[in-house]
């Protein structure tokens, strides 16, 4: 199901047809026959809507005269998202090697990221003008206005997470396999200082990941294996470019900065560690083990996909009580690897998995395969 921003039409997908809704007169307006798939969104006006298919389609529906129009054939498309404003939609291919642009109504792509190869992290600048997507061997920018790559950085690194300044000028990057923490000229492309990590011991490549606070002062590091985590939480302090002391009792697997900059989630093996950042100390734990967390806007809510009790999905939590309210089982749609919110706080996407009404935390689409996500 998907509902206008004007809230004056719903359009429920089914099979083997969509039906658009009035909400005004209660009526049935439509019934369009289409391909089974997911529902990507709705435009603002009420006027179009979008479908993608796991074979590989898109359709753009019109609600007034019924038409359909299959707009993109033959792709593995992994996820599909509207822009904030509704007047754009996001494809991003099943392989994680692209992202496709189409304006509201329109059958011809209008841009296209291409970042070359398979990637496994993505940030995007404080001002929405350049997407960076980071993998083995190469970090790229991407002009959000052109599709253009603006840049091909960092040969040679395997780049296992990358976040951006949120005060803009600046990346960070992490080798995991050299354990080292880069800080990057965002604007050339160099690598300014390189910050040793403590190593760990572990047969297989590493991974990790990165959390910036929202001052930029301060970031937050993890470095962990595939059979476990390999330590604990680094800070790092960016106006020194030095190792603070690791923080005791964590040994996370995902991490998130609270908007306020007072508390710092980490995901550990089995549950997720809530962190005050002034006393730098475990203050609670939540009983889901995370694979991504993110914060609503305002902090009131954490989201975390993972699983509680062996159970896929994804958990809400009450940030004043460490409570989790409700959770959505895979059932649902709740599988997934990386999690967003968007900013106005409605809706939480998360790739590999659903598309959740963050008011009523209904499933309201679902993304067939898992790349990383970025909204902004």
């Amino acid at each position: 199901m998907a509902v206008s921003r004007n809230g004056q039409t719903l359009a429920f997908l089914g099979s083997p047809c969509m039906l658009f809704f009035n909400t005004a007169s209660e009526a049935v307006t439509q019934t369009v026959p289409v391909a089974r798939g997911y529902m990507a969104g709705i435009s603002p006006d009420s006027r179009t809507c979008y479908i993608y298919a796991p074979g590989g389609t898109l359709q753009t529906v019109d609600a007034l005269t019924g038409s359909v129009t299959t707009t993109v054939g033959g792709e593995d498309i992994g996820q599909a998202v509207l822009s904030p404003d509704g007047k754009t939609i996001y494809l991003a291919f099943g392989s994680g090697t692209g992202v496709i642009t189409y304006g509201e109504g329109s059958s011809e792509a209008s841009q296209l990221y291409d970042v070359g190869q398979p990637f496994s992290s993505l940030a995007v600048s404080p001002d929405g003008k350049t997407l960076y997507a980071a993998g083995q061997n190469t970090l790229w920018a991407v002009s959000t206005a052109t599709g253009a790559v603006a840049a091909k950085t960092l040969p040679g690194v395997n780049v296992s997470a990358i976040a951006a300044s949120p005060k803009g000028g600046k990346l960070y990057a992490l080798d995991a396999a050299a354990f080292s923490f880069l800080i990057i000229n965002a604007s050339t492309g160099a690598v300014e200082h390189t910050v040793a990590l403590p190593q760990c011991k572990s047969n297989y490549y590493p991974s990790g990941a990165i959390a910036i606070d929202p001052s930029g002062a301060t970031a937050f590091v993890l470095v962990y294996s595939p059979v476990g985590p390999c330590g604990p939480v680094i800070p790092i302090n960016l106006q020194t470019q030095t190792v603070e002391p690791a923080i005791p009792g964590t040994t996370g697997q995902a991490l998130a900065v609270s908007p306020n900059g007072t508390y710092l989630y980490a995901g550990n093996n089995s549950s997720v560690e809530a962190i005050n950042l002034t006393t730098r100390k475990v203050i609670g734990t939540i009983p889901i083990l995370a694979n991504s967390i993110v914060f609503s806007p305002d902090g009131t809510y954490a989201y975390i996909v993972g699983a509680q009790n062996n159970v896929a999905g994804v958990a809400v939590i009450d940030t004043s009580s460490l409570a989790v309210t409700d959770f959505i089982s895979a059932s649902g749609g709740g599988t997934g690897q990386t999690i967003a919110v968007t900013p106005d706080g409605r809706f939480v996407y998360v790739a590999g998995g659903p598309v959740i009404d963050a008011q009523s935390l209904q499933v309201v689409g679902q993304f067939k395969s898992g790349p990383p996500i970025v909204i902004h």
